[in-house]
């Protein structure tokens, strides 16, 4: 959730950042919700960002620091605890990713 967080931040200059958290109608799942109003990700880069190494802007003169691991990282690390994570983004709008994890009961934790 840090680097969603800080990549929210970095990418937006004016507006808002929220995150939010909420559980799953039937308890089972929590998802939760990055939003910022910055700079926004265009259609032909939103299919990369999750790849690793690879950023929205790979041009020589980027403006933004990073490696492009970030991303990758968060989805290897919640694919792995069973959860999904999406993004919808759009240029000068901004970006919303969302991710979920499953909720384990005490129940659970005996098996």
């Amino acid at each position: 959730m840090t680097n969603l967080i800080g990549n929210a931040l970095k990418f937006t200059h004016e507006g808002t950042v929220v995150v939010s958290a909420h559980l799953s109608e039937d308890g089972r799942f929590i998802e939760v919700v990055v939003e910022d109003s910055g700079i926004g990700i265009g259609p032909a880069d939103l299919e990369r960002v999750f790849v690793p190494f690879v950023q929205a802007d790979m041009s020589a003169q980027r403006k933004y620091e990073g490696t492009g691991l970030g991303l990758s990282l968060v989805k290897n690390l919640v694919n792995a605890h069973g959860g999904q994570v999406s993004i919808k983004s759009k240029l000068e709008e901004g970006t919303k990713i969302c991710f979920t994890l499953h909720v384990h009961t005490p129940d659970e934790e005996s098996l």
